[in-house]
């Protein structure tokens, strides 16, 4: 709460806000990735090899670096440190898919920013992950000390201003 209102904030897009302008400035150089305690296998289809083989030092580069594991399949045995260890698949699979989507490796840097967007998302806390009261200042401190802009990395604002005025109307007061 605040003078004269309350602020309703979307903790999901605020903390993938957050670790989005993370990424992309340690991506000037390469993001820091820590080992996968228990590597995920992840079988490739045929389309998808060719296009892990043209992706793959980008994937590196953003902190994600799998190992060969058999004819068409990879081992994830490191992420960016602040993915879980449980969304490497789904994240590598829907990164492969924003790649097959760049018309020539050349576009690529164009295009950094929405990978780092999607392992911003996948990194964030979900919106029904229980946050206790000093997790959620300490959130709004980061934001604030790092002068984090104040709409997700897709463009949506994730803090909301209601007036005391309001809410009285809203509850009939």
């Amino acid at each position: 709460s605040y003078a004269g209102g309350i602020f309703i904030i979307d903790k999901h897009a605020a903390h993938e806000r957050l670790i989005f302008e993370r990424l992309k400035r340690a991506y000037r150089d390469s993001i820091p990735s820590q080992r996968c305690l228990f590597p995920q296998v992840l079988s490739l289809d045929k389309g998808e090899v060719p296009i892990f083989e043209l992706a793959n030092p980008y994937l590196k580069r953003m902190g994600i670096v799998l190992e060969p594991f058999g004819e068409r399949s990879h081992r994830v045995v490191s992420l960016p440190k602040w993915v879980k260890q449980e969304e490497a698949e789904y994240l590598v699979r829907e990164l492969l898919q924003e790649f097959a989507e760049v018309p020539s490796m050349d576009g690529l840097s164009e295009k950094a920013d929405k990978f780092l967007a999607t392992i911003a998302c996948h990194a964030a806390s979900r919106g029904q992950d229980p946050v206790s009261v000093p997790e959620a200042y300490e959130l709004l401190e980061q934001i604030v000390r790092e002068s984090v802009p104040l709409s997700c990395p897709h463009g949506r604002s994730y803090i909301y201003f209601m007036a005391i005025k309001d809410l009285e109307r809203i509850f009939e007061r």
